[in-house]
């Protein structure tokens, strides 16, 4: 039986909020923070190619005192499968404590593929 494929476009927006929090008080560029997809993401056939609650992995890429925040998407979880993935987070939402940024657990964000993204189908 010939497997079936699924994928997305470039550019395809990806709606997730993180698990972690990230603080200018204990994170720091390099860090790594965990997300999940907050809906599935479908195909231009309406297919589910990335089901909602799927891991997203991140790492902080900058932090800044001022509040500039960079996140950067390196994988995606898919039915048991680790998929390296590129996609970027600039300024998710957040707010300045006494002692810098915030971004608090539950924060949602949306970040675009990078690279077209093809899963096999079950």
């Amino acid at each position: 039986m010939a497997s079936v494929v699924r994928s997305l476009e470039a550019g395809t927006l990806v709606e997730a909020q993180l698990t972690d929090s990230i603080s200018a008080a204990s994170s720091r560029r390099g860090g790594r923070v965990r997300a999940t997809v907050t809906a599935g993401v479908t195909d231009s056939r309406g297919h589910v190619v990335i089901p909602g609650g799927s891991p997203v992995q991140l790492q902080i890429a900058a932090l800044e005192p001022n509040g500039r925040i960079t996140l950067r998407v390196t994988s995606l979880q898919v039915r048991g499968t680790v998929y390296v993935v590129r996609g970027q987070v600039d300024q998710p939402p957040h707010r300045m404590g006494s002692r810098g940024v915030v971004v608090t657990p539950g924060t949602r964000f949306v970040f675009p593929l990078e690279r077209p993204f093809t899963v096999a189908a079950r």
